[in-house]
């Protein structure tokens, strides 16, 4: 299988994750409250990251610009609520 195959079936399955997500996240209809959804959506991620990059080992997931993608994650947190 090429790189570009490999790229599109990524995309294809990050996609259905995402609507997924999106349909879980509304059918549950204010059952559990958003703080509840925000983090534990941020956990999974943070799980799903470390279990990838433990996988393939030359995967960098710590970058010297710390600072920035701090701001990055405060930021996404605040577009979740």
């Amino acid at each position: 299988m090429n790189d570009n195959l490999k790229g599109a079936l990524w995309i294809l399955v990050a996609a259905t994750c995402a609507a997924g997500m999106s349909l879980s996240i509304r059918g549950m209809d204010g059952q559990i409250p958003i703080f509840q959804v925000v983090f534990v959506r941020c956990v999974v991620g943070v799980v799903l990251i470390l279990a990838f990059s433990a996988r393939h080992r030359s995967i960098e997931i710590f970058t010297p610009q710390w600072k920035w993608m701090v701001l990055r994650s405060c930021m996404t947190m605040a577009a979740l609520v």
